[in-house]
């Protein structure tokens, strides 16, 4: 591929210097051929002016002068020519850079417009078991969880908003609300994990609530996180370490 781009580039430069040599060649070949026509010129006039004196008077201004006006002008016209061809070009290379530059930024604001932050009550959150678990055991595990909620409508005792399976990991997912789709996972651990101190020291200077005395807090740890490629940068990371 950067051996096709290389000589893609040098097929451009070698056109555009072919181009570059053809049109000096051909002006400068243009200007010497007038250059020779009006020299000729005035050595014919001079040779009329010499058999004819009386004519001569009545040109005005002089043959010679003309000859020098006629060479300067042509020169202005090639020079004004290459100038005009040079603006024209550079106008129209800003003008593609500019319309580049807007279709760069609509495309920004599309994908800003486009890209909106979700909220929980936009994602359904699920606690399942480790995903390696077998399947036995995971339905072991749903029936003991819809026993617990019995068990407490029954009694008329609260139903605990989350049951977290045994095992010392979890998955938790994160589902569209408006298709039931999963958009993203996270696998966590349920065990109480080591002490850390510098979260302890974070805890008693937000919260000012020491419990380096008792050991310190257990810490659970995040083991991954996914989320679906067209369901990213919505926020769905934040909202399960808020969960989590």
């Amino acid at each position: 591929q950067t051996h096709k781009t290389n000589l893609r580039r040098f097929k451009s430069l070698f056109t555009t210097l072919h181009e570059g040599i053809y049109f000096y060649v051909t002006m400068t070949f243009t200007y010497r051929f007038l250059h020779f026509v009006m020299i000729w010129l005035g050595s014919n006039m001079k040779s009329l002016e010499a058999y004819a004196p009386s004519t001569s008077k009545s040109i005005s201004p002089s043959s010679s002068s003309l000859l020098l006006a006629s060479t300067k002008s042509i020169r202005r016209t090639i020079n004004s020519k290459k100038y005009h061809s040079y603006i024209s070009l550079s106008l129209s290379q800003t003008n593609n850079d500019s319309k580049n530059n807007n279709n760069n930024n609509k495309e920004e604001e599309k994908e800003k417009e486009i890209i909106e932050q979700w909220t929980h009550a936009q994602v359904e959150w699920r606690l399942r078991p480790p995903e390696e678990m077998p399947l036995f055991e995971k339905l072991k595990i749903q029936a003991a969880a819809k026993a617990i909620r019995a068990e407490c409508l029954l009694y008329d005792q609260p139903v605990p908003p989350i049951l977290c399976p045994k095992g010392g990991q979890a998955v938790l997912e994160a589902y569209d609300k408006s298709n039931r789709k999963k958009i993203g996972r996270f696998g966590i651990t349920t065990n109480r994990g080591p002490p850390a101190l510098e979260i302890d020291e974070t805890i008693q200077d937000i919260y000012d609530i020491n419990q380096q005395i008792l050991g310190g807090y257990g810490i659970a740890a995040i083991i991954y996180m996914f989320v679906e490629p067209e369901y990213r940068k919505r926020g769905i990371g934040t909202l399960a370490l808020e969960v989590i």
